[in-house]
């Protein structure tokens, strides 16, 4: 920054270039507003905006959750005329995923596949992610099948973003077709798939399969986290198994893993079923402390 603006004052030539390296240096920072300053500041200069100067502008805007100033930048480059790649639709996909706007974030991607931009991985995972968060599975599993179909590779990030939309829904079915589905194309399960699988089976009623999927974890040596936790205290709730909602809540707390209300409220809800009061109010003076 301090570089241009000494070229700017030496009346040195100060180009796209020049701009684009400030732009991508506050991208990566996640600064977005100075990110969008630099675009503003090319305003009556000699410089031009470009593909990538916008596309990074774009993508500051998205790892700083900011998606309304990532559409109106992507709806400026396409009154501008500018050229719009893989890349910008990516990134405006994604800030669409994080801001919530599942729509939008389908409207992009058909859009993208009308321009002929070259589809790509990101840009589908981002926009299954987006169904997710708003609670449309069918959707999201449309996007993913779509995929497959266009032999696309989906990575970890694309089936977990299907599994947690899956999830959402109590499919727990459809989200254990996706775990084969990862298995036969050899993509390696991490804690946020058993965590999601996990509860789209308690979700839907199927505790058995989520204590199979915990046990799994424990096999394979996956570290548990507070949501694959919590959610197999409900499956022990659900199944009766307040003794061992018990061993893991404890062993929660040994771990010094952050607890939340949720967990200790199915471990009393577990203990309750069975009517193991004492162990109940054990653990409700514990939560109040």
């Amino acid at each position: 920054e301090h570089l241009v603006r000494w070229m700017s004052s030496a009346s040195m030539e100060v180009c796209t270039y020049h701009y684009n390296m400030l732009i991508y240096a506050s991208a990566r920072a996640i600064q977005w507003v100075r990110a969008l300053e630099f675009l503003s500041s090319t305003q009556g200069k000699l410089v031009r905006k470009d593909t990538i100067t916008c596309s990074a502008v774009i993508s500051a805007c998205e790892k700083g959750g900011e998606w309304v100033h990532a559409l109106g930048i992507f709806n400026g480059m396409q009154q501008d005329l500018v050229h719009i790649d893989t890349i910008t639709y990516s990134a405006a996909v994604s800030a669409c995923a994080k801001g919530g706007r599942w729509l939008k974030a389908v409207e992009l991607l058909n859009a993208m596949v009308q321009s002929k931009a070259q589809i790509n991985t990101i840009a589908c995972s981002a926009a299954i992610s987006a169904c997710a968060k708003g609670d449309e599975w069918m959707q999201a599993l449309q996007l993913f099948g779509t995929m497959i179909q266009d032999k696309l590779h989906a990575d970890a990030i694309t089936h977990n973003a299907a599994i947690s939309a899956c999830e959402k829904g109590g499919q727990w079915a459809k989200a254990l077709g996706l775990v084969k589905a990862m298995a036969q194309a050899k993509v390696e399960m991490n804690i946020i798939t058993y965590s999601a699988t996990i509860s789209a089976c308690v979700k839907g009623g199927n505790w058995l399969q989520a204590l199979r999927l915990h046990s799994e974890m424990l096999e394979l040596l996956v570290e548990m986290d507070l949501t694959a936790c919590s959610a197999t205290i409900s499956a022990y709730e659900k199944g009766g198994e307040w003794v061992r909602a018990i061993e893991l809540l404890r062993a929660m707390i040994q771990s010094k893993m952050r607890m939340n209300t949720i967990t200790y409220a199915a471990t009393i809800s577990a203990c309750g079923k069975s009517c193991a009061w004492g162990k109940a109010l054990e653990i409700l003076s514990e939560m109040v402390q």
